[in-house]
């Protein structure tokens, strides 16, 4: 039962195996859809009725949600994302509305405006030393705090970007 006797709104489970679950804390669960890939990244944005998906398969996917009468999602974005490598290790947050970041162990963060189509690199400053260095410091983590609306980078070195 949610807090002060109201109910949670409805949440999302996704699988490694591409397996896509809705689920409500009255002990409702159902199959809702299954994605190529498997779910690395998931985010339902309750207020914007949305559900945004990165699979492993580094596929950005957007669905919006109506849930009543009956819940139905309807796909609004396919989007191959652009990556180094396999996607394999990119970390996903989202950094503010609609706005998707990841970092996929480059020295940059990659930015994606789901609403206007558009996507955008953040390049965190290196130390003078590091400018010598044959490879750059790549980014391992991202996280977001919507109240203070900071965006924090983790490297491999050690270093905190904000």
């Amino acid at each position: 039962v949610g807090v002060g006797g109201r109910s949670c709104p409805p949440f999302f489970l996704g699988s490694e195996s591409g397996e896509l679950f809705i689920a409500d804390d009255q002990g409702h669960c159902s199959h809702v859809l299954t994605v190529d890939g498997g779910v690395a990244f998931m985010h339902h944005e309750i207020a914007g009725n949305y559900l945004v998906i990165v699979t492993k398969n580094v596929v950005l996917l957007k669905y919006t949600i109506t849930l009543s009468p009956q819940m139905r999602m309807a796909e609004t974005k396919k989007v191959k994302l652009s990556v180094r490598g396999s996607g394999s290790d990119m970390k996903c947050s989202m950094a503010g509305p609609g706005l998707l970041a990841a970092a996929n162990s480059e020295s940059m963060i990659r930015l994606w405006d789901l609403e206007a189509g558009e996507n955008y690199t953040l390049h965190p400053e290196e130390e003078p030393s590091e400018k010598k260095n044959a490879s750059p410091d790549s980014i391992r983590t991202i996280a977001y705090n919507p109240t203070k609306r900071l965006l924090t980078a983790g490297t491999a070195r050690g270093r905190v970007h904000l």
